[in-house]
């Protein structure tokens, strides 16, 4: 899964900037552009330190700052981008551009629409607002805080997705609020999840131990406990995708993602809780597609209109050459991929192709020749 990158967001950006930044200084020259400058612009850190917000997330597609116009009123949650809209950004017919366009120019300009389409809704966040506390407000409300209505808050929103396609919502707060209240039963239930889980980790530990610790009576109580359990998380799963299914689709979480990944430019909490929603996109089995797949570059990495190579989301966890990669290809093919994408990028000879393969080491770490 994909998301797993925002649970291990710190761990991914300092490999990603360790592997990239050490061996080859992430320049972009202007003799790799086709227009220079104009497919996005970068952020870049800010020398302050502290504990205020001192990163400027700025990545913007520059065809949709420079060329469409800001909406007057905020856009449906749920509505697709045409191709006729991301084609005006660049001021060509819809016909031809993809032939005028590389593919990673055009998927961003479609990303990045949302800045000018929901511009009157973004511009209603200020730049310090907490919208991180709203989950804790909402459940506190919802729940009580001695949890005596628990029971009530775990009945999901009815006509929630029809809600989020047909309000005009007013403010972020108001649609974060709404969210965390469509959210909160699949929340609560995955904490019982949680600790359905835990039981049958521990059923399952006693019954490996088998004889040697345990009579044949507490082991036979320990399976029919075992399948009580598992019947119990098979149940907590099929009610969270249920909400999943009923209060949301693709596109209205991508929405979501994105005005938050926009306010994120300059309010830490929303870049915080942009994050928060894909997880709870991959919480709730929504499908993702490729938009999703290049906000998650956006949120994570802040990367704009590149042809990134599967590495950009590659961890190594454990010497067991474990993986987490958004591509289904084998891991060396992926590393010559990225070799390929480093040697375009850095003008970095790959020594006619060759790559330097080597059984003791990991594939994604390893370089060319040179």
């Amino acid at each position: 899964m994909i998301f797993h990158y925002c649970t291990l967001i710190s761990h991914v950006f300092t490999f990603r900037h360790f592997f990239f930044f050490c061996p080859f200084p992430r320049r972009f020259p202007r003799s790799e552009r086709k227009e220079p400058f104009t497919d996005s612009m970068r952020r870049f850190a800010s020398p302050l330190g502290g504990g205020i917000h001192c990163l400027l997330r700025r990545v913007a597609s520059a065809a949709v700052v420079r060329n469409i116009p800001q909406a007057k009123s905020s856009a449906q949650l749920g509505t697709p981008v045409t191709k006729e809209e991301v084609a005006q950004a660049f001021n060509v017919p819809a016909a031809i551009l993809a032939q005028v366009r590389r593919p990673a120019e055009v998927l961003f300009a479609e990303l990045d629409l949302a800045r000018v389409r929901f511009a009157p809704l973004i511009a209603t966040l200020g730049a310090e607002e907490d919208v991180t506390k709203i989950a804790t407000e909402v459940k506190e409300a919802k729940t009580g805080k001695d949890g005596s209505a628990a029971a009530a808050a775990r009945k999901p929103v009815a006509g929630a997705k029809e809600k989020f396609k047909n309000t005009e919502w007013k403010s972020i707060k108001e649609l974060v609020t709404f969210y965390e209240e469509v959210m909160l039963p699949a929340r609560l239930v995955h904490l019982d999840y949680s600790v359905y889980e835990l039981n049958s980790f521990h059923i399952k530990d006693d019954l490996k131990r088998g004889l040697s610790a345990f009579k044949q009576d507490y082991l036979d109580k320990q399976k029919v406990e075992l399948v009580k359990v598992q019947k119990q998380m098979q149940d907590c799963q099929e009610f969270i995708k249920s909400v999943g299914t009923t209060a949301f689709d693709t596109i209205i979480f991508n929405d979501i993602a994105n005005i938050l990944r926009v306010c994120g430019e300059r309010n830490p909490y929303a870049h915080r809780l942009a994050m928060q929603v894909l997880e709870d996109m991959n919480l709730l089995r929504v499908p993702f597609n490729e938009v999703t797949t290049k906000m998650l570059h956006a949120i994570v990495f802040n990367d704009g209109a590149f042809d990134d190579s599967a590495l950009m989301f590659t961890l190594v966890e454990y010497p067991e050459r474990g993986e987490v990669s958004v591509s289904r290809e084998p891991v060396d093919r992926i590393a010559d991929d990225t070799l390929k994408i480093i040697s375009a990028r850095h003008q970095t000879p790959l020594d006619d192709g060759v790559k330097l393969h080597q059984n003791d080491t990991q594939p994604c770490l390893q370089r060319s020749l040179e």
